[in-house]
């Protein structure tokens, strides 16, 4: 399986998505993404769940229309937000401002 997350697609209508989130289920393979604008610079706010499917040995997706699949779905990409380890931050030491670097 292909890493797909933080690529962008384009649909056949034209629509651009950037995928979040890509993941494995018993019935194939589904990608978590959000829409971008026309100049790919920012996202529009319309999330979507995308089923890869092949044809003719192309890899196309199918959006996923039906309510209760979404919902599942997106139960299983919460939980899997939830249980991805977030790494501590590093610290990092001050820089001093002009005041505090002014020689006395």
């Amino acid at each position: 399986m292909e890493n797909r997350e933080e690529k962008l697609m384009e649909l056949a209508t034209g629509e651009k998505y950037g995928i979040i989130k890509q993941f494995e289920e018993a019935d194939g393979t589904y990608l978590f993404a959000a829409r971008v604008n026309d100049d790919e610079t920012d996202l529009t706010g319309e999330f979507a769940l995308f089923k890869e499917t092949e044809q003719d040995g192309k890899i196309m997706v199918e959006k996923i229309e039906d309510e209760e699949k979404i919902k599942s779905l997106e139960l299983k990409v919460s939980d899997m937000e939830k249980s991805t380890p977030v790494e501590e931050p590093t610290p990092v030491e001050a820089t001093p401002t002009l005041e505090e670097a002014k020689p006395e």
